[in-house]
């Protein structure tokens, strides 16, 4: 079984351009490029919620602000609002930059695989500079062997990072190893096994702020991964405690803000569906509300999640 995320179609190419959607994309990017307005994490936060503070809105701007000090940070916001083939072309960084990018990107059925592929063929043999990248890189590969539902692949990435020195390679494989079993049709185990990743992660007495920048997807990634297969099946109450990560004050490195950032529109969908299931019906319709007016350059694929969630939000008398 595939561990793409969430329900969605095959991986789509970024929407066709159009001459109307060209024009407003190029300004997009022109105003991301040059410092202005481009996503703001909190304009469409929901005012209040089970889960929110006094202080929610203040702390939703957080990741915002970390990711400006991030160079080239244009492409979180690119990627915060669905526009995932931009934002992958305004990465200007190391190739496992961009193939962090690509992964997640083709995790999430925004990208093809062959563009996925040709940021993994870019990473040169010894590309991985130190013991901290060459586990990163075999976590981005199995990533990669998750949504491909390619076993083999997978149990290489999982030896590898077994024998690998880099301080986070135990936390890697363990969220590999929910992967391999959501592959194996037990994403109930999956989930569980990542909620408990994350409890350890946050329990430890000293922060670890260098695996934030070494892998900034991780916590992300195995949060909404876990969110969605207790979503899935039926256990709305336990994947909602795993969102929202990004809202909270802390002092996550830029990297990480960053791909908070890039996430933060999926939480929100995620976060929607959790309280839909669990019969929160006005307060799904406020995230599925913020959904729509924050992910509104969505490739094809995710094309659908938008149509859904404003018709979720309209029927609640939200109409974005």
């Amino acid at each position: 079984m595939s561990s793409r995320l969430p329900d969605s179609s095959p991986p789509g190419r970024p929407n066709a351009r159009a001459t109307a959607v060209a024009v407003t994309v190029l300004a997009v990017f022109i105003a991301a490029l040059t410092g202005g307005y481009l996503y703001s994490a909190s304009r469409d936060a929901p005012r209040t919620t089970p889960t929110s503070t006094a202080s929610a809105k203040s702390r939703a701007e957080e990741p915002l602000e970390r990711a400006r000090d991030v160079p080239g940070a244009v492409h979180a916001r690119l990627a915060a609002r669905g526009a995932w083939g931009l934002a992958l072309d305004a990465i200007e960084s190391p190739p496992l930059e961009r193939y962090r990018w690509a992964v997640i990107g083709y995790w999430m059925g925004a990208l093809d695989r062959e563009v996925m592929d040709r940021a993994r063929a870019g990473m040169e043999d010894g590309a991985a500079g130190n013991e901290d990248e060459g586990a990163e890189l075999e976590w981005l590969d199995g990533i990669a062997a998750a949504v491909a539902g390619d076993s083999d692949a997978m149990d290489r990435a999982r030896l590898s990072l077994t024998e690998s020195p880099a301080p986070a390679s135990t936390d890697l494989e363990r969220s590999l190893r929910a992967f391999q079993l959501a592959l194996d049709d037990e994403e109930l185990r999956a989930a569980r096994l990542l909620r408990r990743l994350e409890e350890d992660r946050q329990g430890r007495p000293i922060p670890v702020p260098a695996e934030d920048s070494a892998h900034p997807f991780l916590t992300p990634v195995d949060r909404l991964a876990a969110a969605h297969w207790f979503i899935r099946h039926g256990k709305a109450n336990d994947a909602l405690p795993l969102l929202g990560w990004w809202e909270r004050p802390g002092a996550s490195r830029p990297e990480a803000a960053a791909a908070d950032l890039a996430l933060s529109s999926l939480d929100y969908l995620q976060r929607a569906r959790a309280l839909r299931e669990m019969g929160d019906e006005a307060a799904a319709a406020r995230y599925f509300d913020a959904f729509v007016r924050s992910y509104d350059l969505p490739v094809d694929a995710h094309r659908r999640w938008v149509e859904d969630a404003r018709e979720a939000a309209a029927a609640a008398g939200r109409d974005p």
